[in-house]
């Protein structure tokens, strides 16, 4: 019988940190899996609740998938991990993060923080294959800030997804 010990393990890296916001203090964890997807988030113990972002790495690019921050957590939280999230991506030397929302509030989110809004046709084929960017589900509408201020002035709108970029990593 083969031991664990005889089986290649993949390849994660754990990295424990810490968030501290003005009504909060709690133990975080960025995590890197098999060396393309990442997670960074945590979970209170006393009340069970939680944030995260997760997503994927591909040379020096990243795209977040994925964003949740308990109701009961907001308030800054949010944009603390975020925070972390891009120091520890740069730490891992991506110069580009990616994300693609259709909520209007998680695109503002985004756009608050630094992100702004591109076109899909702006990244490369390579790009999109190696981010899982599906370039069919996105709003042609919106191509820009603006696109998404004017779009907002027309009343309630349905949206696609939206792509955002960040650049960091450069001073």
């Amino acid at each position: 019988m083969k031991t664990s010990e005889q089986f290649l393990q993949p390849q994660q890296i754990v990295i424990p940190l810490e968030l501290e916001t003005e009504n909060l203090k709690m133990p975080i964890s960025f995590n890197i899996k098999e060396g393309t997807r990442f997670d960074i988030g945590g979970i209170q113990v006393d009340s069970n609740r939680g944030l995260i972002i997760s997503g994927v790495i591909a040379e020096d690019n990243a795209k977040i998938n994925h964003i949740f921050v308990d109701e009961e957590l907001r308030g800054g939280s949010g944009k603390a991990l975020l925070d972390k999230l891009e120091e520890q991506l740069e730490k891992q030397r991506i110069s580009k993060i990616f994300c693609t929302f259709e909520k209007i509030g998680t695109v503002e989110f985004f756009l608050q923080n630094g992100y702004c809004i591109i076109s899909v046709e702006s990244i490369t084929e390579k790009q999109r294959k190696s981010l899982e960017i599906d370039d069919t589900a996105f709003d042609e509408r919106i191509t820009n800030d603006e696109d998404l201020k004017f779009l907002k002035t027309q009343g309630e709108v349905r949206l696609k997804n939206i792509l955002l970029l960040k650049e960091i990593g450069k001073k």
